[in-house]
């Protein structure tokens, strides 16, 4: 059972801070863990380096050094971990809190608010691939209004929950395309518009990524498709209107006409009856 205690120990104390208001004991100095299991040790030493600041050298290689209050991390402060990871800025009551910046060794940065040891309030976070948010934050998560700037281009800009895309948000692409609408889970799912950067037009349902539901496609040549939607692709019950007048009523499969429909031309002929492949079967 590993639990943790404040340790009375002869180890050096160089020497142990104490404010001119406050005396502070070594046990008051010396924090560690006992493993009664092995009987390890692991302490802490702390180094008195006047004005209020101190420098805390933990286990594994931690180390801090800033403003220290009753006996904990307390002002402006720089806390270096042992894998390489360093966070320099405010501190209250032994936490991150305030302003800060933290820099992973793997090359990730964040810099921007923290409340309770988290990222909390407006903040930055700079991926190494060169991916950028700035926004709002939550407990650690993105959550409220951000943008994101992926390395490629792309842009979002909208609502964030539990740090993903959720509730209303606009995407651009780098090649035009915009969509613009809803968001659940990361992925566009709700109701949205689809504008390509061709001139085409979709205006409607969409779940998991794709459109699916009801939904209108207009083209840029005047083709306009109402209907039903399946995993992207045209599919149910449509109506299908030709730039030059023609007409189309039925049934959809796999983005063909297929099953019953009625076609109406502009000439004046018509056609009800079987559909496959997006060919009339019948006569």
């Amino acid at each position: 059972m590993i639990r943790k205690v404040f340790l009375v120990a002869a180890i050096a104390i160089v020497p142990a801070y104490a404010s001119a208001d406050e005396s502070l004991s070594i046990s008051d100095c010396i924090e560690g863990i006992i493993d009664h299991r092995e009987g390890g040790k692991l302490y802490v030493q702390i180094t008195d380096l006047g004005g209020g600041r101190a420098m805390v050298v933990y286990p594994y290689g931690n180390i801090y050094e800033g403003d220290w209050k009753n006996n904990e991390k307390d002002g402006k402060g720089k806390f270096v971990w042992g894998d390489g990871d360093v966070y320099e800025g405010d501190w209250k009551n032994d936490e991150k809190d305030g302003k800060g910046k933290i820099v992973y060794v793997e090359g990730n940065v964040y810099e921007g608010d923290w409340k309770n040891n988290a990222k909390e309030g407006k903040g930055r976070y700079v991926w190494e691939d060169g991916t950028v948010y700035e926004g709002d934050w939550k407990m650690g998560d993105r959550e409220g209004k951000g943008k994101l700037v992926l390395a490629n281009g792309n842009i979002y800009e909208g609502d964030w929950k539990n740090d993903v895309r959720e509730g209303k948000g606009k995407f651009i692409w780098i090649n035009g395309d915009v969509y613009e609408g809803d968001w659940k889970n990361d992925v566009r799912e709700g109701k949205g518009k689809l504008v390509l950067a061709s001139g085409d037009v979709y205006e409607g349902d969409w779940k998991n990524d794709v459109k699916e539901g009801k939904g209108k496609f207009t083209c840029v040549n005047g083709n306009v498709y109402e209907g039903d939607w399946k995993n992207d692709k045209r599919a149910g019950k449509v109506k299908f209107t030709w730039v030059n007048g023609d007409k189309y009523e039925g049934d959809w499969k796999n983005d063909v006409r297929e099953g019953k429909g009625k076609m109406t031309y502009v000439n004046g002929d018509k056609y009800e009856g079987d559909w496959w492949n997006d060919v009339r079967e019948g006569k």
